[in-house]
């Protein structure tokens, strides 16, 4: 099969802002992934032709009115957020029409969001690599934090109202999601057991058992029983933390990096990977970071091309 052309697209934002803050430089993490001379560098270097890259690093706040029939209000962290994603709907919509495929590299998992939004489209799964499971909603997150929630909006369990603000966003059901990793296992010491995750789980307790691929060939398996497309995520903390720490919340357990890229063959082999996006890595972590996940996200990206 013939792979398609793609567009990286970056988002540089964490929290809705640009700027570093609590500590973290997640928003960062796009201006060094996407650096001429790294993932675009890295998917010349076999000769192939230089990937159109866009930024969308216009998007850091809402116009009062915005067009709308009842104001935005500026500087709020939800509308900020939703500013962001309408863009990105736009941006990965725009990538769709042209058969190519988007790579979107971003700040925070909410992208996922308006990825989502941007394929619009009834028939597509997602398949969640992370080490948390994303599955709070504002009743049971302990602190409210939005990055604790995207699967649980995505599954249309939350944020209803906010949701329909993205043209095109479509709630994928919950037998059509699987996740991967979720192996943080303090971070959710405080959480209810229904949040381990939302549709299939490939988690510490299937991996123990089965060894990782084992468990997640019958977590594929299963959902390619069911669907035949589908926009994978990647948060880069998924990695064992062992091998590289994407960011300060990089817990020991997850795939390895040749773990994740044989994952993610395995679903390009069984399935038509719509779009692929990877998240949150901070910059102030682990300065050997980008020499593992450059390489591995260029490979990657290749890989759901060719799906």
């Amino acid at each position: 099969m013939n792979s398609r052309e793609l567009t990286l697209i970056g988002l540089p934002y964490q929290f809705g802002r640009r700027d570093d803050g609590g500590g973290y430089r997640m928003a960062r993490g796009p201006e060094v992934l996407l650096a001429a001379d790294a993932v675009p560098s890295e998917l010349t270097s076999s000769g192939a032709d230089a990937p159109v890259v866009t930024w969308l690093d216009h998007l850091d706040d809402a116009a009062p009115w915005d067009g709308r029939s009842y104001p935005l209000s500026p500087g709020d962290q939800m509308v900020r957020q939703l500013v962001q994603n309408r863009g990105l709907a736009a941006a990965v919509q725009q990538e769709k029409a042209a058969d190519r495929l988007p790579v979107v590299i971003a700040g925070g998992c909410n992208s996922s969001i308006g990825v989502v939004a941007g394929l619009d489209d009834p028939e597509v799964g997602l398949i969640w690599f992370d080490a948390h499971a994303d599955a709070e909603t504002p009743e049971t997150s302990p602190d409210g934090l939005f990055e604790g929630m995207p699967v649980s909006v995505i599954a249309g369990r939350c944020w209803r109202r906010w949701r329909e603000n993205i043209p095109g966003f479509r709630v994928i059901p919950e037998e059509w999601i699987m996740q991967v990793g979720l192996h943080d296992l303090a971070f959710e010491e405080d959480l209810p057991a229904v949040q381990r995750g939302i549709g299939r789980v490939v988690g510490p307790e299937e991996m123990n058992e089965s060894g990782f691929q084992a468990a997640f060939e019958d977590a594929l398996r299963e959902l390619a029983g069911r669907i035949g497309k589908v926009y994978v995520h990647i948060d880069t903390d998924v990695l064992d933390a062992g091998t590289v720490r994407a960011n300060k919340h990089a817990a020991e357990g997850g795939p390895t990096p040749d773990e994740l890229e044989w994952a993610v063959s395995r679903i390009a082999q069984a399935m038509s990977i719509e779009a692929v996006s990877f998240s949150s890595f901070d910059t102030s972590v682990d300065e050997d970071a980008p020499a593992v996940l450059v390489p591995l996200i260029a490979r990657i990206a290749r890989l759901c091309a060719a799906s």
